[in-house]
């Protein structure tokens, strides 16, 4: 039984380790790589808090009934968060109150627009990286403009990846505008598992002080 368990984790160690090698290497053909530099976005929208948009889908379940296979369609509704730091870091799919973060992102402010690119952790393995796009209607509101897997595509591509015929998941549903929520609880984000990768920094030296000032702190 013993050897088995062994077994067992050296298999996800080295799956793990395969998909953080296949974010490293996406993630260094992009320009999102993080320099810790204030984004400005503090300066548009606000960001002691939240945003909170709603998304509505359709779900199909399938199941057998007298020797057929029938396929029900229902509604789905979710509300998804997003916290936006004024580094360039975001969090997505808060939980309920806020103190646990979900997946990971960096943003880069273009004009009007937030663009983000997200993974989630090593132990969730989902897609390695998705490219998820906002316009800034003012100080407290955000329209969801797209979302994308592994490529960043123009806002265009984008909507016609969530909503064209040729979408292997057929449609992606509606997403509601995003509002401004205010929080006292929002996540620290000092110790995410990918500021640790030195891969993720533009500078290898701001990475080597930010190491050594964590260290200094723990202390």
């Amino acid at each position: 039984m013993g050897k088995m368990k062994s077994v067992l984790l050296v298999f996800i160690i080295c799956i793990s380790g395969c998909y953080v090698r296949e974010i490293k290497d996406g993630f260094r053909k992009t320009h999102y790589c993080f320099d810790e530099i204030n984004t400005g976005l503090s300066k548009r929208i606000h960001l002691n808090g939240y945003y909170e948009l709603t998304h509505e889908f359709t779900s199909a379940r399938f199941y057998m009934e007298s020797g057929k296979m029938q396929k029900e369609i229902s509604m789905v509704w979710e509300n998804i968060r997003y916290a936006f730091y004024p580094n360039g870091i975001a969090m997505l799919n808060l939980s309920k109150h806020n103190t646990i973060g979900g997946v990971v992102a960096r943003y880069i402010l273009v004009g009007d627009t937030i663009k983000t690119i997200r993974t989630s952790s090593p132990t969730a393995q989902i897609h390695p990286l998705e490219y998820e796009f906002f316009k800034i209607i003012d100080d407290s509101t955000l329209q969801y403009l797209g979302f994308n897997i592994d490529k960043e595509l123009d806002i265009k591509r984008m909507q016609e990846f969530m909503h064209g015929d040729s979408n292997v998941l057929n449609n992606l549903g509606t997403f509601s505008h995003a509002h401004f929520v205010r929080s006292d609880s929002l996540p620290d984000i000092e110790n995410v598992w990918i500021k640790k990768m030195k891969w993720f920094w533009c500078d290898e030296q701001k990475y080597r002080a930010w190491k050594k000032s964590r260290k200094e702190n723990r202390s």
